[in-house]
């Protein structure tokens, strides 16, 4: 990427962003934001938006630098990320159409948002955000000039839940569209190491006009389903007897598990990072996610192997070792129980 003249680049995850698009054709834009741009943008997400600015500051001043994304994969799913420094103190005030909105400040300093009819909600870096707006809104909140703030959402309306999905996009939608179904609600759910790798990659993809289009529409839905996966998976520990704290341990070491299949993890270690005793580890784990620890990581292990397999990214005999395998022979045996053939037929149709 060649590096633009004028403000420097802001930095995110060790990233430098250096492009500014507009909505939509992503075409190149300022890469300085005034009022106009700010009211553009949210135009191409489907909202109106206001800017209160003191009075002292004209219209057309400088209000942020850095980064904006946004993207519609399909009518009523709006898809947006940016990474930000504030050149002015401002306040933007949203209003807001009876839609379902999603979101994740992967970096900055904790924010109010006053949602009307509501009240006040606390937006923290790290912790994915729903709100339903049931009815019209207006959300106001505060920008410092000097802060930097990045992060990445989802807006979704009744448009897209009402379009044509397949059977299993339906069922994996479910839980999202019951929350719109409800009145005016937050909620607050644990995240993933996945989701934060989604918006890392958001803010770091291509630059390009039509590649970032098409990279744009993948991790739109990407984002969805993981978003989906969690929200469905907090709804699930509601219904049982287990508190947020346990839940959210759980999902901590799942999120553990996912990203170290390779190795082998004693339940003595998963237990102190968790900060609870094994037995009681497992069996919370298994009310989250129906079935043991074990078989969980072996059904992970596998489905990585598939991938690898299908991807042709490895010779056969390496991949049962690459996911933690201790022996080829115990790999294949695996693969054939849980698939109902060898490893090596999948190359083949593949």
């Amino acid at each position: 990427m060649q590096k633009p003249s004028g403000a420097p680049p802001i930095h995110y995850s060790g990233h430098q962003l250096h492009r500014v698009v507009e909505p939509s054709d992503h075409v190149a834009a300022p890469q300085r934001f005034r009022q106009r741009h700010i009211e553009a943008l949210a135009g191409g997400a489907g909202q109106s938006v206001q800017v209160g600015l003191p009075r002292h500051i004209h219209t057309e001043t400088e209000l942020s630098q850095g980064r904006i994304l946004v993207h519609t994969p399909r009518p009523g799913f709006y898809f947006g990320a940016y990474d930000l420094e504030y050149l002015q103190d401002n306040r933007l005030s949203v209003k807001e159409t009876p839609s379902l909105f999603c979101g994740l400040m992967l970096s900055g300093a904790p924010s109010r948002l006053d949602i009307s009819g509501h009240g006040s909600v606390e937006v923290r870096p790290g912790t994915p955000l729903i709100i339903n707006f049931a009815e019209d809104a207006v959300c106001e909140g505060f920008c410092k000039a000097g802060t930097h703030c990045c992060g990445i959402g989802i807006r979704l309306t009744r448009d897209f839940f009402d379009s044509e999905f397949s059977p299993t996009a339906a069922t994996a939608l479910r839980s999202l569209r019951s929350f719109m179904e409800g009145g005016t609600a937050v909620r607050m759910i644990g995240g993933s190491t996945r989701l934060n790798a989604i918006a890392d990659q958001t803010l770091s993809g291509p630059c390009e006009q039509t590649l970032q289009a098409l990279y744009l529409e993948g991790l739109a839905f990407a984002f969805l389903a993981e978003l989906s996966r969690l929200e469905a998976a907090e709804t699930q520990a509601a219904s049982t007897e287990l508190k947020p704290h346990e839940y959210r341990r759980v999902r901590r070491v799942a999120d553990f598990l996912d990203a170290n299949l390779e190795r082998s993890i004693s339940l003595a270690s998963l237990s102190r990072l968790a900060g609870v005793n094994a037995t009681t580890l497992g069996r919370q784990f298994q009310t989250i996610h129906g079935e043991t620890i074990f078989n969980y990581v072996r059904a992970r292990r596998l489905e990585r192997a598939r991938s690898l397999l299908r991807n042709g990214e490895m010779p056969v005999s390496q991949v049962g070792y690459s996911v933690g395998f201790t022996s080829a022979a115990a790999f294949a045996t695996a693969y054939r129980r849980k698939f109902g053939h060898p490893p090596s037929r999948e190359v083949l149709s593949s």
